[in-house]
């Protein structure tokens, strides 16, 4: 099971957020992992774990508030991790590729084997716009 907690993790004094992994033995669940983005240096909340898709072994995680490459506030980003056992490796950071301030890249994230759909509701001056990846991302 998978849980996304956007404000919920913290790494030397900044509330970036966060995904939680967990596994069942018979009755039981057991926290596994607990994943945070490998990249942020801003103290304002990035906001990952705002959505996660989990298709077999690839994992994305959104982080809508996460400053753009350029330093604009709130473009967003998505987070690809790769599972191999029990240990998920980050393999990419997907921006959008005419990506601005505010567009909230990464709000929603759907999955579907080498499909990969990802929503910016403040894109295209608040119209909201949908980015579509085929695999390898």
């Amino acid at each position: 099971m998978i849980v996304g907690a956007p404000g919920g993790a913290s790494y030397a004094g900044i509330v970036q957020g966060g995904v939680y992994t967990f596994s069942r033995v018979e009755d039981t669940w057991t926290e596994t992992n607990k994943l945070i983005a490998w990249d942020v240096v801003s103290p304002v909340r990035d906001d990952f774990g705002r959505s996660v898709a989990l298709d077999g072994n690839t994992l994305v995680v959104g982080a809508p508030r996460a400053d753009g490459a350029e330093g604009s506030e709130g473009e967003g980003a998505a987070y690809v991790f790769i599972r191999t056992g029990d240990t998920w490796t980050e393999a990419t950071k997907l921006i959008a590729s005419d990506g601005a301030g505010g567009d909230a890249f990464g709000t929603s994230v759907v999955l579907d084997r080498w499909r990969l759909v990802i929503g910016a509701p403040g894109a295209n001056e608040g119209q909201g716009a949908a980015y579509l990846f085929w695999w390898p991302w």
